[in-house]
């Protein structure tokens, strides 16, 4: 198999998860979605996928590249598995993380990404910031 075949199998692995759960978190609360719109859902889920690409291009990026390079060397099994499974423990981090975000949304009806984005902004900020969050 080629190694941009794999690359592109890789990406769409991790994407398959990211709208499994995606999937998961709307049937699981769908109560919260039953308002909106199917052209308002399908919008939401593909911002959301282009979001989860975005994400994935910073996680993927550097491994797919070094597996991609163009010289004849980098052709070796050893180097090309050698990325992709490097890639995995991303994966599985990521699995992590979304099952941690679905089961974060019962309790806030939010994603934990709010959170997290508050994280590196000063305590100030933090706290103003807190206070214009939907509950």
């Amino acid at each position: 198999m080629s190694r941009s075949k794999l690359s592109l199998i890789l990406i769409l692995q991790a994407m398959g998860i990211f709208a499994l759960f995606r999937g998961l978190l709307f049937v699981a609360y769908y109560e919260e979605f039953a308002a909106l719109t199917l052209f308002e859902i399908t919008q939401a889920f593909i911002y959301g996928m282009r979001f989860d690409f975005a994400l994935l291009a910073a996680l993927f990026g550097f491994p797919i590249i070094l597996l991609n390079l163009p010289l004849k060397w980098f052709d070796n099994r050893n180097w090309v598995a050698t990325w992709y499974w490097l890639c995995l423990p991303i994966i599985i981090a990521a699995c992590l993380l979304l099952a941690a975000d679905t089961a974060y949304y019962a309790f806030v009806k939010r994603h934990i990404a709010q959170e997290l984005s508050l994280i590196h902004i000063s305590e100030p900020t933090r706290l103003d910031a807190r206070s214009r969050m939907p509950s």
